[in-house]
């Protein structure tokens, strides 16, 4: 296979190295699935029902076997993460949107929810306040393992409840060119206004203060944002970050996400 060949070439040497991988299931993850980790000498992490994806600990000798498997789609690093953004309000038409037409109503986000997975949002941040209230509604960390809480204070598995703030930065830049209000930068010359201005905002964390996450964590949060969709309107999942092309889009864990 590609992937015992070329990304677990230096593990030929110690197969009993283990290496954290990306299992993509046919269908939803099975108890099948759990023992065949396990009989290989492996450990789950995680599993993700709405991507059809486990995320576990094996040996780099058990790759190979684990994805011939007839119930395995595809098998791939749980590859590091990093920030990257490049998009722009006007290069998007969302001026001209907001400004509306005559005949045509113009158009502000306001009600829509939009996930932003990155590094996290300083909710208190004057483009994200409407009369004196924050417009991220629910902020959820999946950079910590452990139990945790989502923004309603509910049990919410490898997640904890976060605080006001984004050590990092490149989440709060991220959701204030999506819906930000420009608010902070009245008195510039220009009001800084985002894509979505009155749009409410989920912060969901992958990255840490160094803009550093993992597929899985990234996979979770994508896995919350599918699940809590009603909950929140979530109507855009936005996400900033990548990692390395090492195959294609169609193995690929995050892109299939």
């Amino acid at each position: 296979l590609e992937f015992r060949r070329v990304l677990f070439r230096s593990a030929a040497a110690s197969s009993s190295q283990t290496v954290r991988v990306i299992v993509q299931t046919k269908g939803r993850p099975t108890a099948a699935h759990d023992g065949a980790i396990s009989g290989k000498g492996g450990r789950k992490r995680q599993s993700f029902d709405e991507l059809n994806a486990i995320t576990a600990d094996v040996p780099a000798s058990a790759v190979a076997s684990l994805a011939e498997r007839d119930d395995v789609e595809y098998v791939s690093p749980d590859r590091a993460v990093r920030a990257s953004m490049d998009v722009t309000r006007d290069s998007v038409g969302a001026s001209q949107v907001q400004a509306g037409a005559p005949g045509v109503k113009s158009l502000t986000g306001k009600g829509v929810g939009i996930a932003i997975i990155d590094s996290g949002i300083s909710a208190r941040h004057p483009d994200f306040m409407d009369k004196k209230k924050s417009r991220v509604v629910a902020a959820v960390d999946f950079t910590t393992p452990g139990s945790g809480v989502d923004g309603n204070g509910m049990l919410l598995g490898d997640a904890i409840l976060m605080g006001d703030g984004d050590k990092d930065g490149h989440g709060t830049g991220v959701a204030s060119v999506a819906a930000g209000n420009g608010s902070a930068s009245k008195g510039y010359g220009e009001s800084y206004v985002g894509i979505a201005p009155e749009a409410n905002l989920i912060d969901l964390k992958v990255l840490d203060d160094n803009g550093i996450g993992s597929t899985s964590g990234t996979m979770a949060a994508i896995n919350w944002a599918v699940a809590n969709q009603k909950k929140y309107n979530v109507r855009v999942i936005n996400l900033s970050l990548g990692a390395r092309v090492r195959e294609s889009y169609h193995t690929d864990p995050l892109c299939k996400a």
